[in-house]
């Protein structure tokens, strides 16, 4: 789930499909979204290999997905991109910061799962 945040302070939860593909030692994910490459690099160092990849755009586009310590940097992924795209994508508002944080947990609970038999039955 993608969360933006309404200038009333109000919360738009916004759902969010995280792909997964593995092949051999390699691992695809995906989300409809512009991620920052630090997104990407957690992934990386998070399945301790060079072949887990991480991309965005996958079935899709609703915004960049900008990290949490970029945020208080505004910019244009962060404050200008929802204006430019506001109008195709239907979202005014950034998404909140920890955001990339719950893409990357949600993509390691499908590794987990993807990697114990026992959870497929």
């Amino acid at each position: 789930m993608a969360y933006v945040q309404e200038r009333s302070g109000a919360t738009l939860t916004i759902p969010v499909e995280v792909q997964l593909f593995e092949l051999n030692e390699g691992s695809f994910s995906g989300i409809p979204m512009e991620p920052f490459c630090e997104t990407a690099l957690q992934i990386k160092w998070m399945r301790q290999t060079e072949l887990a990849f991480f991309g965005g755009y996958t079935n899709g586009y609703i915004g960049y997905l900008p990290t949490a310590e970029e945020h208080p940097y505004g910019g244009y992924e962060v404050a200008i991109n929802p204006v430019v795209y506001g109008p195709v994508t239907g979202l005014w508002m950034p998404p909140v910061p920890g955001t990339a944080n719950d893409i990357v947990n949600r993509i390691q609970q499908l590794y987990e799962t993807n990697n114990n038999p026992a959870s497929l039955l």
